[in-house]
Parts: structure tokens; sequence; C-alpha cells
């Protein structure tokens, strides 16, 4: 008994993270919006790890970068928005912003 109890919590503590991109991104908007700007970006790059190609991730962790003072940050992440097609992003990167 003691054994399979022991599997158990083994196997429990392997579990993998099941939180999608989307709850990720939900996350960080939430914190975001409540101002825990290190939280959203955290949130944000891990819902970007989960699914690449989601331009709005990219787009909010760069201004969550720019609210925290990382602007070179920011603009990468303006400038993958804009490859992915934001018009936002394309318009912020080719003002002197990004420059």
């Amino acid at each position: 008994m003691k054994i399979l109890l022991a599997i158990s919590i083994f196997f429990l503590s392997c579990s993998n993270d099941t939180q999608t991109w989307k709850e990720y991104y939900n996350s960080g908007l939430k914190k975001h919006k409540n101002g825990d700007y290190y939280g959203a970006i955290a949130d944000y790059t891990k819902s970007i790890e989960l699914n690449s190609n989601f331009v709005y991730a990219y787009w909010f962790r760069g201004v969550a970068k720019e609210i925290m003072n990382d602007r070179m940050g920011a603009c990468g992440d303006y400038k993958i928005s804009a490859e992915m097609g934001h018009k936002g992003a394309e318009a912020i990167i080719w003002d002197d912003h990004c420059k």
C-alpha cells in the first residue's frame, strides 16, 4: 500500500502544467489590467511558448514591456507583431518610437 501511495505521489508531482496558451494569455490580460506588468509579461511569454502564432500575446507583452521602460524589448515584440500583420504595431515601428 505504501508503494502504491509513493508511486501516486510521484506521478502527481510530475504532471505537466495543464494551462493552455489561451488561459495564460487571459491571465496576462488580467494581471496587465491590475498593474502587475511583470506577472503579465511572464504569462504572455508562457502563452507564446505554447502558441507562437498568436499575435496579440506579442503585442500586449510589448505594451507591458514598454510600461516597464524596456523599450528595446517592447520594440522587439512590436516588430514580431507587425510581421504577423498587426497594423498598430506596424505604425509604431515605423515612427521614431522604435528607431
